[in-house]
């Protein structure tokens, strides 16, 4: 469950149950006990606030967000130099345009590429992109920082480089090689499995799923090895991602 701190609610970004956040623990009943932890917007809202004690700080989420009369007093705020810092999620990376922006910093601009999507390296471009155009709009100079794990990552690598053409170029090479999207048709199959130890899992149907040495020949297609999706497990299962290809299996 996350916690939405401005609209004291939790929510599972797995299924979508929405809860109000306890005032105790369902455990032991100590009032007062839980402690939210791991990374977030609110998390990192309130330690700018905690650094820059006097700069006005616009939070820009799904939670503040969500309405065109909204983002209209937002825009006005920022052009009105109301606003000190911007905080957001992938909401703020595109569309605005605030000429007295001058600094950008993307945190955990890795995070998407740990998923095993194909497009992770193309979306991450993208939207890093994006968020990075926001800087320097106007007559100012802009400059963009971002933090990262993986710099030696090629899409994270092409980004530092201004190299749009080359990171497509081998993307697509990439891609091509291993007869992916968009050099092949391409099929993503996703199962909900229960994870167990004397297998890999066991599927919503009920069949037992183990991961195969090798890729198979289906009726002209060729199925590959399945690939853990999302945060893992959830409540004992986990979820599969099972891509097929077109083509031949490797011997």
């Amino acid at each position: 469950m996350v916690e939405h701190r401005l609209v004291k609610r939790l929510q599972c970004h797995h299924c979508g149950l929405v809860e109000a956040v306890p005032e105790a623990c369902p455990e032991c009943g100590e009032a007062h006990s839980l402690v939210a932890c791991g990374p977030g917007v609110e998390r990192i809202a309130e330690e700018v606030s905690a650094l820059f004690p006097d700069a006005n700080v616009a939070l820009v989420t799904s939670d503040t967000i969500h309405s065109p009369a909204q983002a209209k007093a937002l825009v006005d705020s920022a052009l009105a130099g109301e606003i000190d810092i911007f905080i957001g999620t992938q909401l703020i990376t595109k569309g605005y345009h605030f000429p007295e922006l001058t600094l950008v910093g993307v945190v955990d601009a890795d995070l998407a590429l740990k998923g095993g999507d194909l497009r992770a390296g193309e979306r991450s471009f993208q939207q890093i992109s994006q968020v990075a155009g926001r800087a320097g709009r106007g007559e100012k100079p802009g400059h963009v920082y971002i933090q990262t794990h993986q710099p030696e990552a090629p899409v994270l690598a092409a980004l530092v480089a201004g190299d749009a053409p080359g990171f497509y170029a081998a993307e697509t090479e990439a891609r091509r090689a291993a007869s992916a999207a968009k050099a092949a048709t391409r099929i993503r199959g996703v199962s909900s499995i229960s994870l167990s130890n004397d297998c890999i899992g066991e599927s919503s149907s009920g069949m037992p799923v183990r991961r195969t040495a090798r890729d198979r020949v289906v009726r002209g297609w060729v199925v590959r090895g399945w690939v853990v999706r999302g945060r893992g497990g959830f409540e004992g299962r986990g979820r599969l991602s099972v891509p097929p290809r077109p083509g031949r299996a490797s011997g």
